[in-house]
């Protein structure tokens, strides 16, 4: 007989069943090792999503906080701005009305001393007229 017939898988050979024992343990080893590298990416991919969800948490703050400040501050503006404006047209129109009271009152006058004359003149031609 030849050594062929020892290499056969048919043999009950002890050597062959145990090296199909074998790969089959060192295949199942490596899949076990290949999930839980996959498993722990997955975690890993958690925990970064996780960061990143606190960073834009973070950032969302950040900006409405910055949005209250400048908020306040153009508003503040606003009132200063508003306040003096105010104040200014106040004093505009007071000038303006003190202006127009000088005016009337320069015009009242002229108008008396233009009515004193009128009635002068007319009273001179009653006494003309007796």
């Amino acid at each position: 007989m030849s050594s062929y017939r020892l290499v056969k898988p048919d043999n009950k050979n002890i050597f062959y069943e145990t090296l199909a024992t074998i790969s089959t343990l060192g295949i199942i080893t490596i899949t076990g090792i290949q999930v839980s590298n996959v498993l722990n990416q997955d975690n890993l991919t958690q925990d970064q999503l996780g960061k990143y969800m606190i960073e834009i948490k973070n950032a969302r703050t950040d900006a409405l906080a910055e949005m209250t400040s400048m908020r306040e501050e153009v508003l503040k503006d606003l009132n200063t701005f508003k306040s003096k404006t105010l104040s200014e047209v106040t004093t505009n129109n007071r000038n303006i009305l003190e202006k127009v009271e000088t005016a009337q009152n320069t015009n009242l006058a002229e108008v008396k001393i233009s009515r004193e004359k009128i009635l002068n003149e007319l009273r001179g031609f009653e006494c003309l007229e007796e």
